[in-house]
């Protein structure tokens, strides 16, 4: 199956997988004429971008499960005393629904 994408040689796009199979030429950009580059990239960060990571490192190691909670529905289970109110399960799974959109 070959991919057109335009700007490059038919020849060099195959979808095979195998990316040792293509040609070892270098690759030059639109406008770049070889030669040295003027400036390399760079990324900055916002405040608000980094204070996301942090939260984000923080999440990552909080337990996927309250083990609290677990262990006190399977004692509900256990001694039959677990209940389950339709009603607000129904508006939770509305809530969270609203909250997707």
């Amino acid at each position: 199956m070959t991919i057109d994408i335009q700007g490059l040689p038919g020849g060099l796009v195959q979808n095979t997988g195998d990316n040792a199979q293509l040609p070892q030429t270098p690759v030059q950009t639109a406008g770049h004429q070889g030669g040295p580059v003027q400036s390399p990239d760079t990324v900055n960060l916002t405040q608000s971008a980094t204070r996301l990571r942090h939260i984000e490192g923080s999440i990552g190691e909080l337990p996927v499960v309250d083990a609290q909670r677990v262990e006190g529905v399977q004692r509900q289970l256990a001694t039959g005393s677990f209940s389950i109110d339709p009603v607000s399960t129904a508006g939770k799974l509305l809530e969270m629904e609203l909250n997707l959109s």
